[in-house]
This record gives C-alpha cells, sequence and structure tokens, in this order.
C-alpha cells in the first residue's frame, strides 16, 4: 500500500505542475486565474481527503474480494482520467487555433 502511495504520489507532482501550466496558458493574467488556482487546489484537496477516508476502508475488505475491488477502482479511475485528458486535448487545441486565428488580425 505504501509502495502505491509512492508511485501515485510522483505522478501526483507532475499532474499538479501541468495542470498549474495549462491554468495560466488559458487565464492568463486576468482576475479569473486566482479562482482558477483555488478551484484547483480544492478539488485536489478533497480528492486527497476521499482517498484517506475511503483507503483504510478498502484495506480492511475480506482479502478474497480485495483484489478484484481495487483493481476495479483503479482501472475506472485511470479511464476516466484518459477520457478527461482527451477531452482537455481537444478543448486545449481549439483554445490555442482561436488564439492563433485572433493573433493574425
Amino acid at each position: 500500500m505504501f509502495l502505491g502511495r509512492a508511485i501515485y504520489g510522483l505522478g501526483g507532482e507532475s499532474i499538479t505542475v501541468a495542470s498549474s501550466a495549462i491554468l495560466s496558458t488559458w487565464f492568463g493574467n486576468g482576475k479569473e486565474i486566482a479562482l482558477a488556482f483555488g478551484i484547483n487546489l480544492a478539488v485536489s484537496r478533497l480528492v486527497s481527503v476521499f482517498n484517506d477516508t475511503f483507503s483504510p476502508t478498502i484495506f480492511q475488505m475480506p482479502p478474497a474480494r480485495l483484489p478484484y475491488i481495487a483493481l476495479f477502482a483503479v482501472t475506472w479511475i485511470n479511464d476516466l482520467s484518459l477520457a478527461a485528458s482527451i477531452v482537455l486535448f481537444y478543448i486545449d487545441r481549439q483554445f490555442t487555433q482561436k488564439i492563433r486565428q485572433q493573433q493574425k488580425k
């Protein structure tokens, strides 16, 4: 369990840096950037609380069911993350194209 948390912890820092870069690109120097960073931080902290709340519950489940539940949960979360990344890619690409068109004018 500790090894898994360490591996995901390393990835979490990379995600924080990437999301900060995306937010600063989208919101620039406007007033909205503070709200965007605040929402990003709040969601991150809520997910940490969710993890800290439910990890012990999952860990105390009967050993026969634990691997299946853990595998299902991790697969579902990773699939959701992949889908969100694909949506973000298309939104960011459209945003970048719109900005380039405005700069040409």
